[in-house]
């Protein structure tokens, strides 16, 4: 039981910091691209 919280949470963490990485990299591709398309 405490092993399969353990693994839980750190399954949660990881998906947090996943998504987090993703919500701050998305915009940098859209910035990349516009400006790409801009030259």
């Amino acid at each position: 039981m405490w092993l399969n919280f353990q693994g839980y949470i750190s399954s949660s963490t990881l998906f947090i910091l996943l998504f987090n990485s993703f919500k701050l990299f998305r915009p940098a591709i859209w910035i990349h691209w516009k400006l790409g398309n801009k030259f």
